[in-house]
């Protein structure tokens, strides 16, 4: 045979380990009470966490609602003032 394989001489055969497996089952954590105490206190952190999140979200949007709202009014009196200056103040009615 020669030191190097001809296309004759079938498939190579290849050994794969999955050495990811191993390392999962190593870093299995134990299930005692520290273990899941340190676990508890690791998500009430990041729940909080998420809680300031979403509430300077909706502070956020509250204050983009504002700004919106103040965008309409201006629209809407500059709207008003356009009409009453061209004599089409039939044209506006204000709904509020």
């Amino acid at each position: 045979m020669s030191p190097h394989p001809a296309a004759t001489d079938g498939p190579i055969e290849v050994h794969y380990t999955d050495s990811d497996d191993d390392e999962e089952e190593e870093e299995e954590e134990p299930n005692d009470v520290a273990s899941l105490r340190e676990q508890l206190a690791t998500l009430q952190l990041r729940l909080n966490n998420m809680d300031e999140r979403v509430a300077e979200t909706e502070i956020d949007r509250m204050e983009l609602g504002d700004r919106v709202d103040t965008l309409r009014k201006a629209v809407c009196s500059k709207i008003k003032r356009l009409a009453k200056a061209t004599g089409n103040e039939d044209l506006y009615r204000s709904r509020t």
